[in-house]
């Protein structure tokens, strides 16, 4: 099974909402639970009969650990543009730098320039692709940067 941190908040609707219609018409309209067991598949990757109780489980423990993260977070964009291409090669470069854990004063070192301009390019990583903080930079790079 898929982790359910993995998820998207939109995902983990979808498959509550499919949960509930697998558990709703599993015996009433068999063809109806497939169509849900299907999107549960495709959402967490189990082939088998689900285990509805197991997996509501994962979801509330998923939930808790999301709003306990909440706050370290702030709102990030919906319309987040994936494509990089309208990112400077000196901002690709300190976005990769955030991405592999870096501080500001070690990415200023690295690539020899002032603090103060890793803070502007971060501000303009940040303004362009619609994140709202340092936390949601960093997220999106660890999770939308390839690993070299």
């Amino acid at each position: 099974m898929r982790p359910l941190r993995t998820l998207l908040n939109s995902s983990l609707l979808a498959l509550k909402t499919a949960l509930d219609g697998y558990q709703r018409y599993e015996h009433s309209d068999p063809p109806c639970a497939a169509y849900f067991r299907t999107i549960i598949t495709a959402l967490i990757g189990q082939a088998d009969k689900p285990d509805i109780w197991a997996i509501r489980e994962q979801l509330i423990n998923e939930d808790e650990r999301r709003i306990r993260q909440a706050p370290l977070l702030s709102y990030i964009s919906e319309d987040i543009n994936v494509d990089l291409s309208c990112l400077g090669r000196q901002e690709i470069r300190v976005l990769r730098l955030v991405a592999e854990g870096n501080k500001p004063a070690r990415i200023a070192e690295i690539l020899q320039v002032s603090p103060h301009t890793v803070y502007n390019h971060k501000m303009n990583i940040g303004r362009k692709l619609g994140l709202g903080s340092a936390a949601d930079l960093a997220k999106f790079a660890i999770e939308n940067l390839p690993s070299r």
